[in-house]
């Protein structure tokens, strides 16, 4: 998916590590966690480029992109 993204000009980037797997979460809790529902989808996440002064026609290269890359993964 990002690289099919990124081959639309759009930066979509994976920047997501659930808390009970982070060095924080390790430091600070007093146990060790297993939440496999939030491993899986961690993986599967990805960010998007949104902001507040993303302009509209911005927004629909993005959704587009998105949409097509998506479609690909149908086929």
């Amino acid at each position: 998916m990002l690289t099919g993204l990124r081959a639309h000009d759009v930066l979509a980037t994976f920047h997501y590590v659930p808390l009970h797997s982070s060095t924080a979460g390790h430091r600070y809790s007093d146990r060790s966690h297993d939440c496999p529902v939030t491993d899986d989808i961690s993986g599967r996440l990805l960010r998007l480029p949104y902001y507040t002064t993303l302009a509209e026609h911005d927004q629909r290269v993005v959704i587009d992109a998105f949409l097509s890359v998506a479609d690909s993964f149908r086929e």
